[in-house]
Order: C-alpha cells, then structure tokens, then sequence
C-alpha cells in the first residue's frame, strides 16, 4: 500500500514535466527531419 502511495506522489511530480519533454522531443524531431530534407535537396541540387 506504501508503494500506491508513492506512486501517486511521483506521479504528481512527474505530470508537469512530461509535456516539456514532449515538446522538446517534437521540436528535436521536427528539427532532425527538416535537417535532413535540406541536406536531401542540397545533394539533389548538386548532383
């Protein structure tokens, strides 16, 4: 029952973080994938 307890003390803790997190990874991802779709052009447009 103490482990319950902690749990939802944790989860307390963790619920606000979690969306900053998200949107850190969606903006890593979004950043990667233009990234790599601006170095897929410049290498078309070389070649």
């Amino acid at each position: 029952m103490k482990f319950v307890g902690n749990n939802k003390n944790n989860h307390e803790g963790i619920v606000p973080t979690t969306p900053m997190m998200l949107v850190k990874r969606i903006l890593l991802l979004s950043d990667t994938l233009l990234y790599e779709m601006a170095g897929g052009y410049q290498k078309r447009n070389s070649s």
